[in-house]
């Protein structure tokens, strides 16, 4: 789901026209004409829903004192706009925001001059001394304030991505220690109640199996009256140089100074990384956290102004911001260096979730040629190892996984008949 808020205000001269967009790029040309015009169905300030093919789009009209707008009052609309239809819960939260943010900005002096970048309306008012340098000051601040309501709704309306939702189970101790006491091979779901119980008394091992079993990590099947556990999945936890590294370089070669600096900053952390057990645990902690993943989230599309940062995670205090902030440069996630006078941010590694089969079940996959080839090693890899999705989660089958299961299980069940043979024989 791609979420895009956009600000519009009456024009004395065209009408109603997008002020500002962002993020930029997300919506098409014939979104942007159409969305203006939306002011022309209220007249009076409130919230209401309209949607665009596509588009789902919740808007919010209110008016600000204004020395240059006829009737000496700014028309203005705020639109945030979602690709996939939203809960009532979360459209109640966007009113509630919408409502905060039209009251600050009728509480902040003169930020009608915000819209006029382009100089006052000519001729028609004196201009004051200090006016063009608060047209300046009102355009940076009003920018800012849009993107602090953008980051604010994505925090609470988002989905959860695939990683985050692997972190936030694998930063539990008891899912942790029990796919390592499963990576063995399969286990009797007797002998793991009694290990988990000695473990973990005050927890309930059902609640664990099941959010284990719906990430698809574990099966659990019946056999000759005995009840087993395997493990289908593990997940690897490694440090990846930044993807926007790549993407600046060949979508703004103007910001080549930039990149040369950032490039420097990486290459120099993975000359002298060393993965280990204890980062790995360390990197799970950090994407399950709600407040350092969302400025991750920031990070990955590039540098950013120190500030901007302070300004987007406008849910947070400041002081816990800064928290964030040091936490990442004591795990040698983010650095700060100066750009033209300006505090950066940039992420000198991202953090990156595979997945793969445990070692023990690696048997049970395709065999390989008797000649092995490049590609067929290839194609086993790819079976073998995926990268976690960082967007959001959707509903996949993984019959993969599941097959190699019912395989394994189909060799215990053989296993278990030729045990109750046995006895009977004797």
């Amino acid at each position: 789901m791609t979420i895009t808020i956009t600000f519009s205000w009456f024009h004395r001269k065209i009408g109603p026209t997008i002020y500002y967009e962002y993020p930029e790029s997300n919506l098409q040309p014939d979104e942007l004409t159409k969305i203006p015009d939306l002011m022309d169905m209220k007249f009076e300030e409130g919230f209401f829903s309209h949607s665009l093919e596509n588009l789902y789009l919740f808007n919010y009209f209110f008016e600000v004192a204004s020395r240059w707008a006829r009737g000496h009052k700014e028309m203005l609309l705020m639109s945030v706009c979602f690709t996939n239809p939203i809960s009532t819960q979360i459209q109640h939260e966007i009113l509630v925001k919408c409502i905060d943010f039209a009251n600050t900005l009728k509480s902040t002096p003169n930020i009608y001059k915000s819209f006029y970048v382009d100089g006052p309306p000519s001729g028609e008012f004196p201009v004051e001394e200090n006016d063009n340098a608060e047209i300046t000051d009102n355009d940076s601040k009003l920018k800012g304030l849009l993107r602090d309501l953008y980051w604010n709704i994505v925090s609470f309306s988002r989905e959860k991505t695939e990683e985050e939702i692997t972190a936030e189970l694998l930063s539990q101790k008891s899912a942790y220690e029990i796919i390592r006491f499963l990576s063995s091979g399969p286990i009797e779901k007797e002998v793991l109640t009694k290990w988990y119980t000695q473990h973990f008394p005050d927890l309930i091992l059902e609640e664990i199996l099941s959010k284990l079993e719906s990430q698809k990590f574990i099966v659990q099947n019946e056999i000759e009256h005995v009840e087993y556990v395997l493990l289908v999945k593990i997940a690897k936890i490694q440090r990846t140089p930044p993807e926007c590294i790549i993407t600046l370089m060949q979508e703004k070669p103007e910001l080549m100074e930039l990149m040369d600096e950032f490039s420097e900053r990486v290459g120099n952390f993975f000359e002298n990384y060393k993965e280990s057990p204890e980062d790995s645990k360390e990197l799970v902690n950090l994407v399950a956290n709600p407040g350092i993943y969302d400025v991750l989230l920031q990070l990955r599309a590039g540098p950013i102004a120190k500030d901007r940062i302070i300004n987007k995670i406008d849910s947070e205090p400041i002081k816990n911001l800064m928290d964030i902030l040091n936490v990442l440069t004591s795990r040698k996630i983010i650095d700060e260096f100066n750009y033209k006078g300006e505090l950066n941010v940039l992420l000198i590694d991202d953090i990156q979730f595979t997945t793969s089969f445990p070692e023990y079940l690696m048997k049970f996959t395709s065999k390989e040629p008797d000649t092995p080839s490049k590609s067929s090693k290839d194609k086993k890899t790819r079976h073998t190892r995926r990268k976690i999705n960082t967007k959001p989660t959707e509903t996949k089958e993984e019959s993969g996984l599941e097959n190699l299961g019912e395989e394994v299980f189909s060799k215990l069940k053989k296993i278990s008949k030729e045990k109750s043979n046995i006895k009977k024989d004797e």
